[in-house]
């Protein structure tokens, strides 16, 4: 039987890149990278926290960008995370590849190619890939949007256990 394919943030970019060339039985998108690239969320970002954003940009190091546990909260988490989750997060965090994203800017997703059914997941308060950008990518897979009260990580916020329910509702 096919696989079903999840994929969160950048990965579900990859998932849906490679959906453009093969099929699944099924694919889940998750805070997934919207349909038009990473270039409109960057510059949120710099309106947002013009500092760190721009010298992420300047240096190509990616990391300067969630480089405190208060960013680490405002970027990934919601208000309702606990401390203790962000900051064990924010620990862990390595810097995204400037090439990778690069390319997601450069190199936009193709739903019209595309024929396994796609499911897609937002968190309410993500301030990476908004609720906008998420219903426009459902928009385009022709699917409903599901939106779950979380920010950008949703596995890791207080609502992971709502997303691991519909994870397996969908699987």
């Amino acid at each position: 039987e096919p696989p079903i394919l999840v994929g969160h943030s950048m990965g579900g970019y990859v998932v849906q890149r490679f959906l453009e060339r093969a099929s699944v039985r099924k694919a889940v998108l998750v805070a997934s990278v919207p349909r038009h690239g990473t270039l409109v969320p960057y510059l949120r970002a710099i309106r947002r926290h013009p500092a760190p954003a721009l010298m992420a940009l300047a240096t190509a190091d990616f990391y300067r960008l969630v480089g405190s546990v208060d960013l680490t909260r405002d970027l990934f988490f919601s208000s309702e995370t606990p401390e203790a989750t962000v900051r064990h997060t924010f620990e862990r965090l390595q810097g995204e590849s400037a090439l990778a994203i690069a390319s997601m800017t450069l190199r936009r997703v193709k739903p019209n190619r595309v024929a396994t059914p796609v499911h897609v997941i937002a968190g309410r308060y993500d301030q990476v890939f908004t609720v906008a950008e998420q219903q426009a990518l459902a928009d385009a897979y022709d699917t409903d949007l599901e939106v779950l009260d979380g920010g950008h990580d949703l596995m890791l916020d207080t609502c992971w256990p709502v997303l691991a329910d519909a994870l397996h509702r969908l699987t």
